[in-house]
């Protein structure tokens, strides 16, 4: 798999990468990064469109397009020699997807949707007089809606006057377009008076780095309800059952970063989703032996019961669970029959086609797994009952097809 160097990475002015010395916040950030590349990297990505073909290890989009599945890998860029500037996620592929072909993309075999925050920066600048803003930022009388929409953008994001009038002219074109895009500014000038000193003031780069911290609290939300998210900057895909779930995230870092009570939408989606509901906290189940009432015995949930030593695997939880947290029941189930067994938690993460912090993170419950790391695990918990327990090599289950797991993978766990 293609894999950047460098997870974080700091540019200085002119845009060349400078060296840096680490923070307990560049460390956090890079641990976060790790997290949900983890989950990212476990997801079966396919994008199917008529104007896609498979050209060796590319996808060619059209006569001129080229896509490399391979980069799948996020990384955040910091700009201005600061990390205060920048750090938006960039690196993967679906990325460079053109934008009318994304809805051909496919995650774990379903289809994805799509989300965004509709006037993000306008939004915050209103946000930071403490002003909330009324109507559309771009409707200015006169003139189109998808050239103001620009010209805004460039003039936030401009550090001077003369910058922007000439980006602004350069999107217009033609003749006069100096004096049109002088009329433009003034006329956005006139929309939006409360923020004006925020114009050509180089905001921009500072209103990046709160939206990619948005982005980050969004990914990692998601992935520990085991739901992938792939990023576009301000914008976010993931499987359509899962846009609820993909919305609420959305809503609640928005009131955590930008403020006010607008919504992205309002679903409540552990209803539609038993699974993903959030984790109550975990019961030690408690057993009364004997006719001593004062007796009370503690036992460990792997082994069900049975003081004899036989351990029953939670056949109900298994059945129930698809994709996402595992339940407690089958969380503690395979920790306790990997230890029990003296197994080695990367022998059998490699047997999945995942890594151990990965493996180590769903048995804890802080990441779900996509559906077929789910249907490996179940399997796994299916032959635990059987003797003389031997793991396969590593590369004995890669499936790719997530809705058949290999008859013989039962068979490789067991002598």
């Amino acid at each position: 798999m293609y894999d950047p160097v460098e997870l974080i990475r700091l540019k200085d002015h002119d845009e060349k990468l400078i060296d840096y010395s680490d923070t307990n916040n560049t460390i956090s950030m890079r641990r976060h990064l790790r997290e949900i590349n983890e989950a990212v990297s476990s997801a079966d990505l396919q994008l199917h469109a008529p104007s896609v073909q498979q050209d060796g290890m590319l996808l060619r989009v059209g006569d001129g397009h080229f896509l490399y599945p391979a980069m799948r890998t996020l990384y955040r860029v910091f700009n201005r020699s600061s990390f205060a500037c920048g750090g938006r996620f960039y690196g993967p592929w679906w990325q460079q997807i053109p934008k009318e072909i994304r809805p051909n993309l496919l995650i774990d075999g379903e289809q994805s949707i799509e989300r965004d925050y509709p006037q993000l920066h306008p939004n915050m600048l209103y946000g930071e007089i403490g002003v909330r803003l009324k109507g559309d930022a771009y409707a200015v009388d006169g003139w189109p809606r998808n050239l103001v929409k620009v010209a805004f953008n460039t003039l936030v994001n401009a550090g001077n006057y003369d910058s922007a009038r000439r980006a602004i002219a350069l999107e217009i074109a033609g003749e006069g377009a100096y004096a049109k895009a002088t009329s433009l500014i003034e006329a956005i000038k006139l929309r939006h008076p409360k923020i004006i000193n925020m114009f050509h003031s180089d905001a921009g780069i500072r209103l990046q780095r709160r939206d990619a911290d948005m982005a980050e609290a969004i990914m990692r939300r998601l992935v520990r309800l085991g739901i992938v998210v792939l990023p576009i900057h301000d914008s976010f895909i993931t499987t359509a059952r899962h846009d609820g779930a993909l919305a609420e995230a959305m809503d609640i870092a928005r009131a955590r970063f930008v403020g006010g009570d607008e919504h992205v939408i309002t679903v409540s989606y552990h209803k539609n989703d038993p699974h993903m509901e959030e984790e109550e906290a975990e019961p030690v189940p408690v057993v009364s032996i004997g006719v001593v009432p004062s007796l009370v015995v503690l036992l460990p949930w792997g082994r069900n019961l049975d003081l004899f030593g036989g351990r029953v695997p939670p056949l109900h939880d298994l059945a129930a669970w698809s994709s996402g947290v595992a339940p407690f029941p089958v969380r503690a189930y395979l920790r306790d029959e990997i230890k029990s067994r003296g197994l080695r938690q990367s022998d059998v993460a490699r047997s999945l086609g995942i890594s151990r912090p990965q493996l180590v993170n769903i048995l804890r419950g802080r990441f779900g797994a996509c559906p077929r790391v789910t249907l490996g695990l179940k399997d796994f918990a299916a032959c635990l009952g059987r003797p003389a327990l031997e793991l396969p090599e590593p590369e004995s289950y890669l499936p790719s097809d997530l809705g058949n797991v290999p008859d013989e993978f039962s068979s490789r766990f067991t002598a």
